[in-house]
């Protein structure tokens, strides 16, 4: 009993303010001991500050939780799992050239287990976190980061392990699948990522608030700046809800909630990432001044490394985000009209007229000679990296731009980001310019493989190439699966069109369909684990493993779900 009461009385120094369980069991107590040897004297400890309520359920010994009760138990939570994953993702591939479960296969080829297994990980990552996000701003960049918070999120994660944060454009893609399974959880998902807006509407593009999240973060990722945007994934995901009435009708007063923190969210948007003429937008946060590397990346879009204009300026404009601003102003005024925003009506019309029409967006972003949609800014097409000495030692690769750059569309490169007028379903169906952007999907030399759409053109210079000393290529030729979702999410829109390119769409949508999901299927019977991306040339998976953010969306494709 000494013991006991001084296992006891030590703990009683925790600090307060925070939720401590402390379980002491199994401890030396001879007077505790039972006949067999073994200690039958457990306590249990809570330490808590403020109003709380606390609940304990007890069994009996004679009629309590056994192997057989758990096994039970677990049986019954895993059926109802499977009933309810079943209604939400009809899989039946009996009848789908290519896509059968390979039954002499000893490997896991049961694409149903792989596609639960999936869904299971990914709510198995959702979170919640306390704490505050270090912010800087641009026109304070040599003062220290300051505190933005208190904050909350619950959200999900791409990886438990490796990435046990949120990220904003992310949680988009995750919430297409959470939706299917239970539409609330993805509206409670939105709206706690809303409450971390700021007063102006930014929203910070990923949420870092307590010490396991910042011990999984590069230091140059930990502070976040309020002029940095990232994809208004959430726009995408409503315009799900919107399509389906009952659903929609059903949430409609949730989501009438949620409207006001949108609305702020978008008009922060369209007014801090102006370009620099009508109907232009622009990434802001690129750096200006570094030669360090390639090509300065563009973090806020979201494809961090794929090449833009190779001198950032005032100049450029960028042909992903404003194909983000015109699907953002369509739900929005959607939104407005059913919630009797009559005020605001006329002017988000403005707002489609200047994101949306597609006149101006081939003005702006069509090359004519390349026949492709571009981005625009002051670039070069020559460009190396040169060894310069720091000092005794040390050593530097330094960009030297080898051609003059000019202000001109950014044409050398083709890949995720020049698809977007398509991935959006902006293009008419009748558009002879859909016709052309279908027709590059399967060339091999560019981004077509076996294993579904590479991220950049093999023809492109920045094909496989470090932007810098120490970055492996990450937007340029893995396969990532989120962007595969959405070109199938469109070619599945496209197919169903009156349009005279609906059988190529369909046919692409077949072809590229059965080629992502059997690599990933193939890779996780080979290893066990789903991927962040997959190597474009043998179509093994690469980066960080278990990643069971957006490459869950095989779930979705699988079960054929873009409703």
């Amino acid at each position: 009993m000494v013991h006991m009461k001084d296992v006891i009385l030590g703990s009683f120094a925790r600090p307060e303010n925070q939720l401590d369980l402390v379980l002491h069991q199994n401890e030396r107590i001879a007077s505790f001991e039972s006949s067999s040897g073994n200690v039958d004297f457990s306590v249990v400890q809570i330490t808590v500050s403020g109003d709380f309520d606390f609940i304990v359920e007890l069994n009996a010994a004679n009629d309590g939780i056994s192997n057989d009760y758990f096994q039970t138990v677990f049986d019954k939570k895993l059926k109802e799992f499977g009933d309810r994953f079943d209604d939400a993702f009809p899989i039946d591939l009996k009848n789908e050239e290519g896509l059968e479960p390979n039954k002499n296969d000893v490997s896991d080829r049961n694409y149903r287990k792989l596609a639960k297994r999936a869904l299971a990980n990914l709510l198995g990552g959702i979170g919640v976190w306390h704490g505050y996000s270090l912010v800087r701003t641009s026109e304070n960049p040599n003062e220290d980061a300051r505190y933005y918070g208190p904050l909350s999120l619950f959200s999900a994660v791409p990886s438990r392990p490796f990435f046990p944060r949120g990220f904003l454009w992310d949680e988009g893609f995750h919430n297409l699948l959470i939706r299917k399974f239970d539409p609330l959880l993805t509206l409670q998902i939105i709206a706690s990522w809303l409450d971390t807006m700021n007063v102006d509407g930014w929203i910070p593009r990923e949420l870092v608030l307590d010490d396991e999240a910042r011990a999984r973060i590069p230091s140059e990722f930990l502070v976040q700046s309020p002029e940095v945007a990232n994809p208004p994934m959430f726009f995408f995901l409503l315009d799900k809800f919107l399509r389906n009435s009952e659903l929609f009708k059903y949430h409609q007063k949730r989501i009438d909630a949620l409207y006001p923190r949108l609305k702020r969210w978008y008009i922060w948007l369209r007014d801090s990432q102006r370009g620099p003429k009508f109907g232009t937008m622009q990434w802001q946060g690129r750096n200006r001044t570094t030669n360090l590397e390639v090509n300065p990346m563009t973090l806020p879009s979201g494809l961090d490394d794929f090449p833009r204009a190779s001198n950032p300026s005032r100049e450029e404009y960028h042909l992903d985000l404003r194909c983000w601003m015109a699907l953002s102003s369509k739900i929005l005024r959607q939104l407005a009209e059913m919630f009797d925003d009559s005020d605001w009506v006329p002017i988000v019309e403005e707002d489609i007229k200047e994101f949306g029409d597609i006149t101006t967006l081939d003005k702006l972003h069509w090359n004519e000679k390349k026949q492709q949609y571009s981005d625009f800014g002051l670039h070069s097409y020559k460009f190396k990296m040169v060894p310069v000495k720091i000092n005794d030692q040390e050593i530097q690769l330094q960009r030297k731009i080898i051609e003059e750059p000019r202000l001109r569309f950014v044409d050398d490169i083709f890949g995720y980001v020049n698809l977007f007028p398509l991935l959006l379903k902006l293009l008419p169906s009748d558009s002879p310019k859909l016709g052309i952007v279908l027709n590059s999907l399967n060339r091999t030399e560019d981004l077509w493989t076996n294993f579904g759409l590479r991220s950049l053109s093999k023809k492109s210079s920045y094909y496989m190439v470090k932007n810098a000393e120490h970055n492996k290529p990450y937007w340029r030729a893995p396969i990532w699966i989120n962007m595969n979702y959405l070109t199938l999410d469109a070619l599945n829109h496209y197919s169903k069109s009156d349009g005279q390119y609906a059988h190529l769409a369909n046919e692409l949508y077949f072809q590229l369909r059965s080629n992502l999901v059997q690599n990933i299927a193939n890779q996780y019977s080979k290893t066990g684990f789903f991927w962040e991306n997959y190597n474009d040339t043998n179509g093994e998976g690469l980066g960080t493993h278990p990643f069971t953010g957006w490459t869950t969306l095989v779930v979705n494709i699988l079960a054929n779900t873009y409703d």
